[in-house]
């Protein structure tokens, strides 16, 4: 999506949902305006993006951070109470839903692919350093051999001059 790596942790949440949401309204919008009459277009898509970010934001940074302190306060939820009845309730329900289940299937993916490339590091660290033992056992059998080789050869330098 482009964010840039400058922005903090919620801000990067915050554009994600507004984006994800936008999307949904630009694709469902005809439904909702099914379910939801007496208000004006434009008031709709305002109560409606606003509910659903603030709904998808919340679930967001609840999974992930557990800290809520300080994110929300009532006012954050008016949005929410604009869909009363069980069909306006179920259409907000099913957007979030349907957006978390996309950006949690995103963080997953994510985490396994870092986990993946990780353990393939460390996989390549740990053959690295065992072909360095394998080196060093060779080098030092190496070296014991010729050091038994040279005792043997001035051994035997020393019979014949004596």
């Amino acid at each position: 999506m482009g964010l840039s790596g400058d922005k903090s942790f919620e801000d990067q949440i915050l554009n994600v949902s507004r984006l994800l949401a936008e999307e949904y309204w630009e694709v469902h919008n005809g439904e909702i305006f099914d379910i939801i009459e007496g208000y004006d277009v434009l008031s709709i898509r305002n109560s409606f993006l606003k509910a659903v970010l603030v709904s998808t934001t919340y679930a967001i940074y609840s999974r992930l951070t557990g800290d809520l302190d300080g994110y929300y306060d009532r006012e954050d939820f008016r949005y929410v109470f604009d869909f009363r009845t069980s069909a306006t309730t179920f259409a907000l329900g099913t957007a979030v839903s349907m957006l978390l289940e996309g950006i949690f299937r995103e963080i997953d993916a994510t985490i396994r692919d870092y986990n993946r490339s990780h353990t393939l590091e460390r996989s390549e660290e740990r053959s690295r350093a065992t072909l360095r033992s394998i080196y060093k056992l060779k080098k030092l059998h190496r070296g014991r051999h010729q050091r038994k080789q040279l005792r043997l050869y001035q051994k035997n330098h020393m019979l014949i001059l004596i």
